[in-house]
């Protein structure tokens, strides 16, 4: 599956910007789920498809968090950015 993938050390307080190019699926993972994500199997995550940028995330706790942005299969270049408002 083509996706980018951002990492990031965020806390409660801290809200995530996502900005994209295209409408795209967005999805806020821990480790754990991340390596589920790879492997295509069932995962948890923050986000979803997302049609308006930017888009903002608030992490549930403080942890290393990955940023997933595909377009759900399509083979089109993805561009997006992803960085984080400090709260």
């Amino acid at each position: 599956m083509n996706y980018l993938v951002f990492e990031i050390d965020a806390y409660p307080t801290d809200t995530i910007r996502v900005q994209l190019e295209q409408q795209a699926n967005v999805r806020l993972m821990d480790f754990a789920n991340y390596q589920r994500y790879k492997l295509g199997q069932s995962n948890e995550f923050i986000g979803g498809h997302v049609t308006k940028t930017p888009f903002l995330i608030k992490p549930p706790r403080f942890a290393h968090w990955y940023v997933v942005v595909d377009l759900g299969g399509d083979p089109s270049p993805i561009k997006a950015a992803v960085d984080m408002i400090k709260g």
